[in-house]
C-alpha cells in the first residue's frame, strides 16, 4: 500500500473528529497521540482553540460516547475537564469554571466515584471502568484527552479531520 494510505490511517487511528447534534452546539474531538497530565491536556486543548471536555447533559455524554464508538481503538482512558483541585468536593468545569451538575444539573460519575483515593484524585477522566462515566484521578498522571469545541449551524452535518 501507499505511503497516503498509511498515513490516512495514521491519523484516523490517532485523532478522531466527528460531526455533532445539532442540540448539543458542540463537538468533541479525541486526541489519541500524547499522553499528558491533566494541566497539560488543559493547555494543549488551548493551544487548538478548543477546550477540555465538558459534558454537561445527558445529550454530551451520548455525544461523547458515540465519538469514541467511532475510534479504531475505542477504547482507553482521557481526560475531561472537571477538577476539583480549589475546593475538595467541589468539581468546577477548568474551561468555563461553571460547577459541575450546576443547580443540581448532570452529573455522570461510576459508583462509589469520586473517591478522592489517597487525598490525591482531582481531576476527571472517562473510560476508566469502559464506557463514558466519569472517575477522579491523579491530575499528573499522563493519558490522553478529549476536547470540544463549538459548531456553527453550518457546520452541524460536516465531518472534520485534523
Amino acid at each position: 500500500m501507499g505511503k497516503g494510505v498509511n498515513l490516512l490511517r495514521f491519523a484516523i487511528l490517532f485523532v478522531a473528529v466527528l460531526s455533532v447534534h445539532a442540540a448539543t452546539k458542540k463537538r468533541y474531538i479525541v486526541h489519541n497521540q500524547s499522553y499528558v497530565t491533566f494541566y497539560d491536556a488543559w493547555r494543549r486543548c488551548q493551544g487548538f482553540g478548543q477546550r477540555l471536555a465538558t459534558v454537561t447533559s445527558k445529550e454530551d455524554s451520548e455525544l461523547l460516547e458515540s465519538t469514541i464508538k467511532q475510534l479504531l481503538i475505542p477504547f482507553g482512558v482521557w481526560w475531561i475537564g472537571g477538577t476539583d483541585e480549589g475546593k475538595e468536593g467541589y468539581y468546577t468545569w477548568i474551561s468555563t469554571n461553571e460547577p459541575v451538575g450546576k443547580n443540581g444539573g448532570y452529573t455522570n460519575f461510576y459508583p462509589l466515584q469520586p473517591s478522592d483515593f489517597l487525598g490525591l484524585e482531582n481531576c476527571l477522566e472517562v473510560g476508566r471502568f469502559g464506557g463514558v462515566q466519569w472517575n477522579d484521578a491523579n491530575c499528573f498522571l499522563l493519558q490522553r484527552f478529549i476536547c470540544e469545541a463549538d459548531v456553527d449551524d453550518d457546520d452541524c452535518d460536516e465531518e472534520d479531520s485534523e
